[in-house]
């Protein structure tokens, strides 16, 4: 019986093996299939690529007004570029990051590297609705509520008195500490960074 069940196997086998021989290969996608799926890659790679291009150009919402666009530094034309530096040479005595400074175009704010602009960016959260946190240029400790409405807003730290303030050439709105401060050359967080 064993002799006749391995007769009958190997018949199997051949038969199998003539079908599959003869068949024509059964694909599960054709090639307008996989056309169609490359294509479709493609352009949501490039649909990504755009919009990471698009909103690398656009900074964080304004921390005052609450505009969802403020614009870098470096995207203003050269001359109100050029203001703006002014202002942080001659009034601040220093040059900050200029990755670091955004510009609301809406009520005409400068954010500069101590507006915790780039570093709510950097976290990922905006603090919009807090009425916003920046950070003393004297002492580098943070400082809530600098609205413009407030006045002076001490450091609770160091007592210095800042206030949202307009520069007379640029005509923009800086959070400025009274003139004989002595300011630090930039922000740095509790490890040393900038």
């Amino acid at each position: 019986m064993s002799s006749m069940l391995l007769t009958l196997a190997e018949g199997a086998m051949e038969g199998a093996l003539l079908v599959l021989a003869t068949d024509p290969v059964r694909r599960p996608f054709g090639p307008k299939a996989v056309a169609g799926v490359v294509i479709g890659v493609l352009a949501l790679i490039a649909l990504v690529v755009f919009v990471c291009v698009r909103f690398s150009r656009v900074g964080p919402p304004c921390l005052l007004c609450g505009n969802l666009r403020t614009t870098p530094l470096g995207r203003l034309p050269l001359e109100r570029q050029l203001e703006i530096m002014e202002y942080f040479r001659q009034y601040e005595r220093r040059y900050p990051r200029t990755a670091a400074v955004f510009v609301c175009l809406e009520c005409n704010s400068v954010h500069d590297d101590f507006s915790g602009l780039l570093r709510s960016r950097e976290a990922g959260a905006y603090e919009v609705s807090v009425g916003n946190v920046t950070y003393c240029k004297v002492c580098g400790c943070p400082v809530r509520g600098c609205l413009p409405e407030r006045g002076e807003v001490p450091c609770p730290k160091c007592g210095t008195k800042h206030r949202r303030r307009v520069d007379e050439r640029s005509g923009m709105r800086f959070f400025m500490p009274p003139p004989d401060a002595e300011i630090l050359e930039g922000f740095k967080d509790k490890g040393g960074a900038l």
